[in-house]
Formats: C-alpha cells, sequence, structure tokens
C-alpha cells in the first residue's frame, strides 16, 4: 500500500499552470495571522494577533479573498482599556455573524454576533483566574449549543455562552484540541493533546465519556504519529492531517488520514518524505474531492481525487515561515502563514468534480436597470445566479436549466441602492464564475 501510495504522489507542477496573489497585509515578526476561514465565499475571515503592541485584529473578505478590509482593531494594553489577556489562541467562525476567539493566557471568550464588527468577553468564574489556564479549543453546534476545552475541564453552553456549565473531564488527562460536534449532543474529541491520534466521544446529556477510536500499532521504526488539524467535509466524511516522528532525530514524514464513517476508523492515504520534513499542520476541503494541506516553510499539497493522489506545489517566495495556514474561498486557496501576509492562489482551469462550463461561456453586461447574464451551456444542468451586497447579504436568487444553447437572464437591479453589490453563478451546485458591478 505504502509503494502504491509513493507511486502516486507527483512531485512537481508541470501539469498546469498556476498563479500566486498577494491579497492582504504582510506583519513584522512581532505578529502573526492566527486563523483564516470562510463561511461560505462571500464572508471570509483572517484573525491577527500582535505581540508589541499586543492587538487582536479581525479583516474581512467578501469578494473570494480578492480584497480584504479592517473590521476590529483592539489595543489590549491601551491607556484606557487595560486587559488581563492579549494573546489569540484560537479563532473560530459559525456563520457570516457568529464569530469567537480565545487566549493562551487565560481561560476566557471572545465572541461576536454582528460579523465581527463588536466582541464581547464571557469569562467562566473562578477557571478563568488560573493564568495557567486556557481554552484549547471551542466548537459551536448551531447559534446556541457550543463546547470549549481548557486544561481539566470541559464547558458546554445552550445559549451561546449567556449561561454555561463547567464539567471535569474524568476520562482523559490531557484532551486535544480538535472537537467535532457529531449531533447536538455528541461531540468527537482528540484525546491528547497533539500527540497521537485517538479519539474519545463526549455525551452531553448523560456527562459520559467514552473510548472511539484507538490508533493503530506503530511499526518498526515509528515513533509517535500527530494529529495537528482536522476538517469534515460532511456528516460522515472528514480528512486529518500531521505528521510521524520517526527514529531519525528531527524527521518527519508529512501524514494525512481520511474517515468515511464519522472518524470511527480512519485510513492513512497519505505517508510520505518531503522536504522540508516537518510535517503537516493545516488541512481544508472546498468539496469532497478538492483541497489541500500545508506544513512548515512552503509546504503545500493538494488533491483533487478525494485523496487518491497529492500533488506538491511550489509556493509563493515569500511563504517560507512556520506552519501555514489554508481555506477555501469558493473556487480559490487562501494561504497565510506568520508574517507573509495572505496569498491566494488562482484556481485550476482544469474541471475537477465533473465536465462543468468553463467562464468563457459566461457574458455578463449591465444595463440602466438590468444586469444582463447569457450562458452558452447545450448539457441539461440547474443554473443558479445569486446578487450579495458588501456585508454578504444574499439579495436575489434566480434559478433556470439549460439544454437548447444559449440562455439568456436578465435580473432586474432597479430596486437596488446605489453602491457595489457581487455576484455569482453557479451549475450543478459548482461555482463557475463570480464578480462585481456598481450601480
Amino acid at each position: 500500500m505504502k509503494i502504491l501510495t509513493s507511486i502516486f504522489i507527483i512531485l512537481s507542477l508541470n501539469l498546469y499552470s498556476r498563479d500566486w496573489v498577494y491579497v492582504n497585509p504582510k506583519f513584522d515578526a512581532g505578529g502573526d495571522y492566527h486563523g483564516i476561514t470562510c463561511y461560505d465565499t462571500l464572508n471570509c475571515y483572517a484573525y491577527y494577533r500582535g505581540a508589541s503592541p499586543p492587538i487582536s485584529i479581525v479583516y474581512k473578505s467578501t469578494d473570494q479573498g480578492e480584497t480584504w478590509f479592517k473590521i476590529y482593531d483592539k489595543n489590549h494594553f491601551d491607556e484606557e482599556n487595560k486587559d488581563s489577556v492579549w494573546l489569540m489562541l484560537r479563532a473560530f467562525t459559525l456563520d457570516s455573524n457568529y464569530l469567537y476567539y480565545t487566549y493562551s493566557d487565560r481561560a476566557v471568550l471572545d465572541k461576536s454576533t454582528d460579523g465581527g464588527y463588536t466582541f464581547e468577553r464571557v469569562s467562566f468564574g473562578n477557571l478563568s483566574l488560573d493564568k495557567n489556564d486556557q481554552l484549547w479549543e471551542i466548537a459551536m453546534y448551531d447559534r446556541n449549543i457550543g463546547a470549549a476545552v481548557s486544561n481539566h475541564n470541559i464547558i458546554i453552553t445552550e445559549d451561546n455562552w449567556k449561561t454555561y456549565d463547567i464539567r471535569p473531564i474524568t476520562h482523559v488527562k490531557y484532551p486535544g484540541y480538535l472537537m467535532h460536534f457529531l449531533d447536538s449532543n455528541t461531540i468527537l474529541i482528540n484525546k491528547y493533546y497533539r500527540s497521537d491520534y485517538d479519539f474519545v466521544l463526549y455525551d452531553i446529556e448523560k456527562d459520559e465519556w467514552s473510548d472511539y477510536y484507538l490508533g493503530k500499532e506503530y511499526e518498526e521504526g515509528e515513533k509517535e504519529k500527530r494529529l495537528i488539524d482536522i476538517e469534515f467535509v460532511n456528516d460522515s466524511t472528514a480528512f486529518a492531517c500531521g505528521f510521524k516522528d520517526t527514529i531519525s532525530g528531527d524527521f518527519k514524514k508529512h501524514i494525512i488520514w481520511k474517515t468515511t464513517n464519522k472518524g470511527k476508523n480512519w485510513d492513512i492515504i497519505l505517508d510520505e518524505v518531503h522536504e522540508p520534513k516537518f510535517g503537516l499542520v493545516s488541512i481544508s476541503f472546498r468539496s469532497e474531492l478538492h483541497g489541500m494541506a500545508t506544513g512548515s516553510w512552503g509546504t503545500v499539497v493538494e488533491t483533487t481525487d478525494g485523496g487518491k493522489t497529492w500533488t506538491y506545489i511550489e509556493p509563493h517566495p515569500d511563504l517560507t515561515g512556520p506552519s501555514l495556514q489554508v481555506e477555501w474561498a469558493g473556487q480559490y486557496a487562501l494561504i497565510t502563514d506568520c508574517c507573509s501576509g495572505i496569498y491566494r492562489l488562482d484556481p485550476w482551469v482544469k474541471s475537477i468534480e465533473k465536465d462543468i462550463i468553463k467562464e468563457e461561456k459566461i457574458k455578463i453586461r449591465q444595463g440602466k436597470d438590468k444586469l444582463l447574464i447569457s450562458i452558452n451551456d447545450k448539457k441539461y444542468r440547474k443554473h443558479k445566479i445569486e446578487i450579495f451586497d458588501l456585508q454578504g447579504i444574499k439579495l436575489n436568487e434566480h434559478s433556470l436549466s439549460s439544454g437548447f444553447g444559449t440562455l439568456f437572464q436578465p435580473l432586474r437591479i432597479d430596486h437596488l441602492t446605489e453602491g457595489a453589490f457581487f455576484y455569482r453563478i453557479s451549475v450543478d451546485g459548482e461555482l463557475v464564475h463570480s464578480g462585481k458591478f456598481i450601480k
């Protein structure tokens, strides 16, 4: 199996051309991007933490990561509002309105319910007074039900942190910071903090812990396998990435796992030696087939067939720092490291999931009171046209089917106020074109 995996790995990018575009500010070594998440193609958020001065900044993009604007900026040590915490640890985006992040120097939570423009501090009594504790992870099932894990406790809320219940963790000594709600009552949690890839389940209603998946035995010459990031692409399928220590000092293999039964079993689908030998730290999928994983010092690896094969991509020359983070904004991959800013990778021109319509077959023309859209598509497929404002709020949607040559669809825009708007066109659920217009 390892031989076959190695055969399928493509180590160069000669098959197609890709361009990197720099899209957001660079920072000095005193700060870094500490999370980049996209709720959908028009609502992306980048979280920045600075050390000198100690600041937290949230950036937002409403055009698939092409442009960014600052929506929140907090100096934790300013003279008027000195804060007890300042170093951002984890960031989580539930939807276009509900955002959260935690700190590494105290077990407190900042939450936003207005899309990141303002944040409210949530403290947890005596737990938040302990300077040696922090919230390693936060997960939300919906806008009410959520959970957070500290060193020795799990915290449950049923009303978006207005009230909460602190419960001791009894089943594991050091819980990992990877959590996922399998349903509204059951949470999947990595058993150890950045160590191995065992998983446990926590039943909220019964307050019970149970073993769920125990990692496979190590082979000869192997040492510890460490799972760093995980992403569910649907209710049952997930991918995870990390690295495998070996007996050769600091030498680490790149590891990617896959599950198709909600984490009950995991299979290694990438086990590869590749420079630099520091493993993988971030993974993100735009669909069940197309995803990327990133590591340190410029490591970017991509799959377009659900993990059967992987391709290492040449990164932008400036993306050479530690712990590259990856996220998808529609068909664009957004990648950042500590100080280089955010870079957007142009989409692969070849169809990935299916024979979708090419972008040049779509023509957009703006009239006085209409947006005139023509689509040349001779196959029977479902098309959806959507219009959004700058905040990502959907203002209009129209669906139609092709199969007779050129489709022509005028969309009235005379009811819109003056300003900038975005449109996107999907074919059979696949985003094929997006753009901006001014009224």
